[in-house]
């Protein structure tokens, strides 16, 4: 069952690095497949990382923070964009401080649960069926 969710969440990782390499293919020519092999290679790698990794902890603190984006416009080039994005810090159970996006429903004391084969933690309190 875990490994069906980490592959259905990864197919679209390995559908575009399908048709990014084709696109260079066609466009560069095929020297740049193993470029794009090894890129592609190395995104599944961390992605699967990602989505194998479990943790569990209590948030600490929720803020406001400002985040720098870096992005790349089609008409103005490269650049910077600042934009705020709530954040929570979560102590892990292991005692370490990790920042991660806050959901907007989450509050300081709630205890998060990033589970194996998923992206996002959620709040423990909500995996939980009501009644239980």
């Amino acid at each position: 069952m875990v490994v069906l969710r980490v592959l259905r969440n990864l197919n679209l990782v390995l559908g575009f690095w399908v048709v990014a390499g084709a696109v260079l293919a066609l466009w560069k020519g095929v020297e740049v497949l193993p470029v794009v092999v090894l890129a592609a290679a190395l995104c599944l790698t961390c992605g699967v990382w990602v989505m194998l990794r479990t943790w569990e902890g209590t948030v600490e603190r929720i803020e406001l923070r400002r985040v720098k984006e870096e992005v790349v416009d089609a008409f103005t080039g490269p650049g910077v964009r600042w934009h705020d994005r709530l954040m929570a810090d979560v102590r892990l159970a292991d005692g370490r401080l990790l920042s991660v996006a806050a959901s907007a429903n989450w509050q300081v004391g709630d205890r998060l649960v990033k589970l194996r084969a998923g992206a996002e933690p959620h709040d423990e309190g909500k995996l939980r069926p009501a009644g239980s």
